[in-house]
């Protein structure tokens, strides 16, 4: 596993963590639940509904990580081109 695996990794289970919370947050305080299949049937959509906003945020959140990796790159060779010239 490379360190940039490793960072998407990690940032990806905060994302995903802090998405679910917030998602049965929403579903707690907007949604009411008079039956226990109305439960069942919430907890289950609040589940996939996790799940699909959870990936689309790991989906952003690599492509950032790789943005980010492709900038710090650029400047360094940039740096790395600086002194090769003042040598």
């Amino acid at each position: 596993m490379t360190k940039t695996d490793f960072a998407k990794m990690a940032i990806s289970f905060v994302v995903g963590t802090g998405t679910k919370i917030i998602i049965k947050a929403i579903v707690k305080n907007n949604v009411d639940i008079s039956k226990v299949t109305d439960k069942v049937a919430v907890e289950a959509a609040t589940w996939v509904l996790s799940g699909l906003v959870a990936s689309g945020a790991k989906k952003y959140t690599d492509s950032m990580i790789d943005e980010l990796i492709a900038k710090w790159q650029e400047i360094k060779k940039g740096i790395d081109e600086g002194r090769h010239l003042s040598e």
